[in-house]
This record gives C-alpha cells, structure tokens and sequence, in this order.
C-alpha cells in the first residue's frame, strides 16, 4: 500500500499524519511545490496523478483533483516562470508517458 507520511524533523520516528494512497506497487514519486504547498504524487507505472495541499495545522493533507492518463514513466514540474497566471494557472506537471511528454494544467478557478 502506497501511503504519503508527513513528520516532524524534532521527532521523525513517529510520523505526525499518514494518508493511505491506494494499494499499487509502483515507486511513488513525489513533486512538493513550497510556494503553494502542493505536492503531486505520481507513481511510476500508475495511471494518474494526485495533488494534495500540505497544511501547517489538522487536517495537515487535503486531497485535491486527480489527473488519469496514460501509464507514467516519469513526472516533473516545470519552473513558475512557465505557467500561465492569467489563466489561473498554479503548476504545470510534465508527464513522461511511453511515447509522448504530456503538459498537466493544474488551475485555480476565477470568478
């Protein structure tokens, strides 16, 4: 079972929070964004990606959207110099399928 542990760097033994992804058996790659607090959990031969937002108090993780695709051979963000603002958009997630490099739009929406 794939599972996100956020723990505290005074005390790392015991974790402060764990979320239980889903029970595949590829490698979790995790892309954590510091301006937004936003970490994508990709899986490496899992068919989506995950955003969860990190908080500095309980509930620490909440879930956001899920992208389903392709099969994921690799995943990264690109700088935020690229993303596109007055779109609403937040990051921007290259997914590494078998044959193509997929642009993923994460957007926050606007009135």
């Amino acid at each position: 079972m794939q599972r996100a542990m956020l723990r505290d760097i005074r005390n790392i033994s015991v974790p402060q929070k764990s979320l239980s992804l889903d029970v595949s058996s590829g490698i979790l790659v995790p892309l954590y964004d510091p301006d937004t607090n936003m970490v994508f959990l990709s899986g490496k031969g899992d068919r989506y990606i995950q955003f969860v937002e990190v908080t500095d108090k309980d509930p620490w993780f909440v879930e956001g959207l899920r992208y389903t695709g392709e099969q994921i051979k690799g995943a990264c963000l690109i700088p935020k110099r690229s993303v596109d603002v007055m779109q609403g958009e937040v990051n921007r997630v290259l997914q590494l399928a078998n044959s193509s490099i997929i642009p993923i739009m994460w957007q926050v929406p606007r009135k």
